[in-house]
């Protein structure tokens, strides 16, 4: 079993690399994959996240936090 954070998605129209972007305030190359791969069955589910979906968020590894990409918005 992998250790992580259990999410529940909660509002309409969610992505499922728009919530880990704002999870972690930050891009995570190779960190979306690694969330698919830990939650079997989550990319058959769509795009856009039904409401009431559950899955694992993995911690992040050494490599992952210091290859983070920070997100710069052009309009705030």
């Amino acid at each position: 079993m992998t250790t992580g954070e259990i999410v529940t998605i909660r509002g309409e129209a969610i992505t499922l690399d728009r919530y880990i972007t704002r999870k972690l305030r930050s891009y995570q190359p190779g960190y979306l994959e690694r969330v698919l791969d830990v939650n079997p069955g989550l990319a058959a589910l769509g795009v856009v996240l039904p409401v009431g979906t559950r899955f694992v968020l993995p911690p992040l590894t050494p490599q992952e936090m210091d290859a983070a990409i920070e997100v710069v918005k052009l309009w705030e």
